[in-house]
């Protein structure tokens, strides 16, 4: 990895090639904190493999996993560095790994394969992959993402009994009041949640827009050896009729934004309707969204510029002008983190300037992708090029964990953080 000119970011240890393991490259990239000294990387191969690395900094003397990994039959294989080590990996599916959701709050990761199959995997991979029946022909999922209580609608209240993914006994369980059964999944009315969860998604497929929640119960039947082991499965909530050609999607509130050759479209959750938001040229290249967590607003990309847009898809301050056509995008701190190939570079969100840039490899031709942590409050990022995986930690972060090793005075502090703050 090439020095940066300027350090906001620093590599977390050397990278780790997968390729001594697997023959297959990396499609797709999950960032989730475990505790404060303990990232997890969740790395989606093309082959269908997911593969689990541990970040840990290096002025942090222990794991938040240490005592978990220790029982397992598989080895911990550590990279050269001492950051970086790869924890576990499982054969999710014989197809490419497209998108990866971490469902902290169950400690499961939501995979979608370009089968177009969605799979649910535990957050060490120590449990059997299981595939989630109800939804197949997926090609896109978002997670909804809330700003606040006021600012968008429950779809809990309303399941939709009209949509073909609801059989004809889950609606008449609904009318005699025993409750509802998804999937082989049975939830009495008096054990339903009264608020949504932070497990609600939309999922394209086909012309429809299937918007549904991972849930958790037990199953029920005479057949099932021991009904008190909880599963997953999905509550569709809704159906929306849209048209084909979305290749990027994210939810905020109540508005669902996709981005399709022609431009970026809007659609409300509550009422389905749908209007454009931004009309792309016809030689521009293809559409890309980021939800930007920490502003709860949405960064649409048309070629080499970024246009901020809140909830309603109007446009909200100035627009990013980035030097190359952004591949992947990520956010930390108060900057925007944009991958081209083979290239990393963080622009400040506010002036647009462009702060740090890394190059991987040595060289600029290689695919290379970026991810952070999902809550958008996180200080480590994941960079995949090709079959390597890299951690990189914001240097402010990395400053503080080595004064909590050693004793630093007033001054040494003003005078090392002074160079970050724009």
């Amino acid at each position: 990895m090439a020095k940066p000119e300027r350090a906001v970011l620093e590599p977390l240890g050397e990278e780790f090639d997968i390729s001594t393991h697997f023959r297959t490259s990396i499609r797709s990239l999950a960032v989730s904190p475990v505790s404060d000294s303990e990232t997890l990387i969740y790395a989606g191969t093309k082959s269908g493999a997911l593969v689990l690395f541990s970040v840990t900094p290096k002025y942090s003397s222990s794991t938040a996993l240490d005592s978990e990994t220790a029982s397992l039959d598989t080895p911990r294989i550590t990279s050269p560095s001492e950051g970086l080590s790869l924890l576990r990996t499982v054969a999710v599916s014989v197809s490419s790994i497209v998108c990866l959701h971490v469902l902290r709050g169950i400690g499961k990761v939501l995979v979608l394969c370009s089968d177009g199959f969605l799979y649910i995997v535990d957050s060490l991979l120590s449990l059997p992959v299981k595939r989630l029946a109800g939804l197949k022909g997926v090609s896109l999922i978002a997670k909804r993402i809330r700003s606040s209580e006021s600012e968008f609608s429950s779809l809990y209240g309303s399941v939709d009994n009209n949509s073909g993914f609801v059989s004809p006994s889950q609606r008449l369980l609904q009318r005699l009041g025993s409750g509802m059964r998804t999937n082989g999944l049975k939830i009495k009315e008096s054990e339903s949640p009264r608020e949504e969860s932070d497990f609600v998604f939309a999922a394209l497929v086909g012309k429809r827009l299937i918007l549904f929640e991972v849930v958790l119960g037990h199953r029920t039947g005479r057949s099932d050896r021991n009904t008190n082991d909880p599963i997953e499965s999905l509550l569709i909530l809704k159906e929306l009729q849209c048209k084909e050609g979305f290749s990027t999607m994210v939810w905020l509130n109540d508005s669902i934004i996709v981005g399709t050759a022609s431009g970026y479209y809007l659609f409300s959750c509550v009422t389905g309707e749908s209007s454009l938001i931004f009309k792309l040229p016809e030689l521009s290249s293809p559409p890309c969204l980021k939800l930007l967590r920490k502003e709860c607003k949405v960064l649409l990309l048309v070629d080499r510029v970024g246009i901020t847009v809140n909830a309603y898809g109007q446009p909200m301050g100035g627009s990013l002008v980035f030097h190359d056509i952004p591949k992947s995008v990520a956010e930390i701190s108060t900057y925007v983190v944009v991958a081209s190939s083979g290239q990393l570079k963080l622009y400040h969100r506010n002036t647009g300037s462009c702060i740090q840039t890394i190059t991987f490899n040595g060289n600029r031709t290689e695919p290379c992708i970026v991810s952070d942590e999902e809550d958008g409050s996180g200080d480590v990022i994941a960079v995949a090029v090709t079959n390597k995986v890299y951690a990189l930690l914001l240097i402010l972060t990395n400053f503080i964990l080595s004064c909590n090793a050693k004793t630093c005075d007033t001054t040494e502090v003003r005078n090392s953080l002074g160079q970050y703050m724009l």
